[in-house]
Parts: structure tokens; sequence; C-alpha cells
């Protein structure tokens, strides 16, 4: 089982995993960002309801699309992290797995941290995302090429970055509350259930994955009375590139008035939560485990 997560983490590089990160984080990107074209077209752009249920749709195929291919392609599943929130989270729950299950080890903390495979994972997902958002991009031109015409739905005004960039006016603590706040939702609802035990209760990799789903579009739509949140790292990433190239070419008198530097700060915010909440959430599992005597697989 190399493809599993946890052995995935110990390895430099697995060209399968690899592989399989690029596909579900393209397949993520894509259709957020063509879920939202949609939504900007039909002038839903409003419309909770009809924006969470479309980034639902967009989840749901970015596990389930790379998974099916998975089956025919390698001789073992692969299950993609997608998303940096589980591969910190992963690298520190699976690494330290051995905590607590061990013979006369109950109160001690075994294993560390597994960062060996952080390194290529995260590229493979930065590859994802960068293909994703060249698909979009080429996709947005047709649509705009073939509907130049189109004086009803006024296509041909459309710009990139008023699908892929967004603004947040909320203040910079209000704003890392937030992300707080759905980050740990996201943490700590996702891997209790992925950890479900499937013969127990008579269910499939299949159903878990779809109650995943269920569980991120509740989340999502919570979201989305605040604006939503960074579900993903790269979005903020296309958000602030989209930001900094309108920044430069603004005057030295606009650039004062600017709110960049409140976005930029924003941006460095979603980075270091992505990567603290999952890990200091998982090493309260592992202290909980160790307390409740429940197993943890470290594959």
């Amino acid at each position: 089982m190399t493809n599993q997560p946890g052995n995935a983490l110990r390895t430099f590089f697995n060209p399968t995993v690899f592989s399989f990160e690029i596909l579900s984080v393209a397949t993520l990107i894509f259709l957020v960002f063509l879920w939202k074209l949609f939504a900007v077209i039909l002038k839903k752009q409003h419309n909770k309801i009809f924006l969470s249920s479309g980034y639902t749709i967009a989840t749901l195929l970015a596990f389930y699309l790379p998974w099916a291919f998975s089956s025919i392609a390698s001789q073992t599943s692969v299950y993609p992290f997608l998303n940096p929130l589980s591969v910190f989270y992963l690298s520190v729950l699976k690494g330290l797995a051995n905590s607590g299950q061990v013979l006369n080890s109950s109160n001690t903390l075994i294993g560390s941290l597994l960062w060996k495979g952080i390194p290529y994972i995260l590229t493979g997902q930065l590859i994802g995302g960068l293909l994703g958002f060249s698909l979009f991009v080429g996709l947005f031109f047709l649509i705009k090429k073939i509907n130049q015409n189109d004086l009803e739905n006024n296509i041909n005004h459309l710009k990139i970055s008023m699908i892929v960039s967004f603004d947040d006016k909320l203040s910079l603590k209000w704003y890392t509350i937030k992300e707080i706040v759905f980050i740990m939702m996201l943490m700590l609802l996702l891997p209790l259930i992925s950890m479900t035990n499937t013969a127990f209760y008579k269910t499939n990799d299949f159903q878990v994955k779809l109650i995943e789903g269920l569980v991120v579009g509740v989340i999502i739509f919570a979201s989305s009375f605040v604006n939503f949140f960074c579900f993903h790292l790269f979005f903020s990433l296309i958000n602030i590139i989209f930001k900094t190239i309108s920044y430069l070419k603004l005057s030295k008198q606009l650039k004062q008035q600017s709110a960049y530097y409140k976005d930029l700060i924003k941006f460095f915010i979603v980075v270091i939560l992505t990567i603290i909440i999952p890990m200091i959430l998982a090493f309260f599992a592992i202290l909980i485990k160790m307390a409740s005597g429940v197993y943890i697989s470290v594959s």
C-alpha cells in the first residue's frame, strides 16, 4: 500500500501520488473557477446556495475522479491529499500514530513529523493548481470569443480578474478569526469522518467520501455569509498574484490609497494558519488517542 497517505509522506518522491495530486487539484481549481464564471454570466454571483452547491460539487469531483481513475491506472488505490491542510495534518497524525498503541508506551510520544514527502506533495498540488487555472483561462477566452456578440449576458466585458480575484472587507483581526474558525471546523470534522470504521458501520470508502462532501458543503455554505474562507491555499495565491499585478500598474498616488498591503498580510495569515492549525489539531488528536486507546493506522 505504498500510495497510502502515511507511506506517501515517508518517501522523498512517489510518482503515482505526485501525479494524482496534480490531477485532483487541477480538477478542483478548474471546476471552482468555471462555476464562478457561470455564476457571473448567469448573474448569480451573490447567490449563496448557487455558489456553495457548485463549490461542493467541485470538491466531490476532485476527490472522486482521481480516486476512480486510480483504480484503473494504478495497481493500488490512491487517496489524494488535495489540500495543504490535509498534508500538514496527516504529517503529524501518521508520524505519531504509534503513540499509545505500542506495548508499555501509553504515555509516550512515539515517532516524529513525516516531513520527507511534504515538498513533492505540495509541489504536485501547486502544479495541479497552475494546470487547472491554465485550463480555465483557455476555456474563458474561448467562451468570450464564441459569445463576443452576446449583448444580453454582456460576456465580452468579463476579465479573468473578475473571476479569480476577490475582495474581503474585514479588518485583519476579524479576517484572522474567520479563517481560524472555518479552518478548525474543516479540520476537526473531516479527519473524524475519514476514520470511520467502515466494517463496523457497514459502509464503504465511497459513502465516507460522500459524507465528507456533505460536511464540506455545509461548512462552505456557512462561510458564504462572511464571503467564504480559504478552503484551498491556491485560491489565495492566485488572488494575491492578480492583486500584485494590479497594484504595480497603479500610479504612485493611487498606490498610497491602495489596500494592497492589507491583502498581502491576509495572504500570509492564511499561509501561516494553513500550516499551524492542522498540525496543532493533529497533535491534540494524538493526545486524545493515547488517552482513549484508539488504534490509528500508520500507513
